[in-house]
């Protein structure tokens, strides 16, 4: 008898595993991703969560009874999606282009992306459509022909945006686009800080030791 177990022996824990993290997905609410990537010479953008994910916050942010139907249920979440989401690439926003979802236990949105310009040099992408899902954590995949491709999460800590740019053929997490406290910023604040310390001294002395005024002397 062969000592070898059946490919499907030796890999059945491992396919398992993967189917499991599947369904797991898909059923947990505060877990989505977003992909931007290319087809048959076309841009799109598709977002994936769990279908509850999806109904939390159609009931959250619109009134109870919004919607009978899955027509209407799914018109709602389109309006929620171009309420909650842009795309911004080379300074220009971009259109989404026939919206559509499909529903199931794992539900999708997806749209077609306008004018993606083929030189790429940055990208601000915001996605809040779960933002009022405590935890909520968005995966964001980019692959576009010819870019490199990126991964990263949008949190509640960095408010569910994330800016791009692309510098020798990489993509580079900008962290804030008009940082509040540059080198000059603080340069220029501590010498404020000095002079109005110096400024405050002075009157200070100034009080304690008044000078005499010149009619004072032929009193």
């Amino acid at each position: 008898m062969s000592s070898k177990m059946p490919v499907f022996g030796r890999y059945a824990s491992i396919i398992i595993l993967i189917f499991n993290a599947i369904v797991a997905h898909a059923h947990q609410p505060d877990l989505s991703s977003l992909m931007i990537y290319e087809q048959n010479g076309k841009s799109f953008l598709a977002i994936k969560s769990a279908l509850s994910a999806f109904e939390s916050e159609i009931e959250y942010s619109y009134p109870k009874g919004a919607y009978k139907t899955p027509a209407e249920f799914q018109e709602l979440v389109i309006g929620h999606f171009q309420k909650k989401s842009f795309l911004v690439i080379n300074g220009d926003t971009i259109k989404f282009i026939h919206p559509q979802v499909s529903l199931g236990h794992e539900t999708t949105l997806f749209a077609e992306l306008s004018e993606i310009p083929i030189d790429i040099k940055s990208m601000h992408i915001k996605n809040t459509i779960f933002g009022d899902i405590s935890h909520s954590i968005c995966e964001v995949i980019i692959t576009l022909k010819g870019k490199p491709q990126k991964q990263f999460l949008l949190t509640s800590e960095n408010k569910h945006e994330a800016r791009l740019k692309l510098e020798s053929g990489t993509w580079v997490m900008v962290e804030n686009e008009y940082p509040l406290f540059t080198k000059s910023a603080l340069i220029f604040l501590g010498i404020f800080v000095v002079t109005i310390f110096l400024v405050a001294g002075m009157m200070i002395l100034k009080r304690k030791n008044p000078k005499v005024s010149l009619s004072s002397q032929y009193i």
